[in-house]
């Protein structure tokens, strides 16, 4: 419990170092062995923590959209496939917002899986 507690204020005075000598934006969130929630945050603790997740939403959607279009390229023209992808997807997303269009993506992908799957099995009944 000792060592916990000397940590654990190490790495709230280190965030709070950090905070005011960069001018960064931190929250930090502890659970020690029993349970007990400690927390730090530079400015609002619940700000900090949506600005996180809108951002790795973001770079879940953005990954979801380069995997989707790179499985389509391999079923239609790719120009024409780009284009129609690229403004589909924008249509959405204005529409459903960033959690239900990660939902969305995520159902395309298995349906793409699967159309790999069977069309990789086709392909090597061809090839026999």
């Amino acid at each position: 419990q000792v060592t916990f507690s000397k940590r654990r204020n190490g790495l709230l005075k280190k965030a709070f170092e950090l905070s005011v000598l960069c001018d960064a934006e931190i929250a930090l969130i502890i659970f020690s062995p029993r349970s007990k929630l400690y927390e730090f945050a530079s400015s609002s603790m619940k700000e900090t923590i949506e600005r996180y997740r809108s951002h790795h939403l973001r770079q879940l959607a953005t990954g979801m959209a380069k995997q989707i279009e790179l499985l389509e390229v391999w079923d239609q023209p790719p120009l024409k496939n780009y284009y129609t992808l690229n403004n589909s997807w924008r249509g959405v997303y204005a529409l459903l917002g960033q959690e239900r269009l990660m939902q969305v993506y995520y159902e395309q992908i298995q349906q793409l899986h699967a159309k790999e799957q069977t069309l990789a099995s086709e392909n090597a009944t061809l090839n026999e």
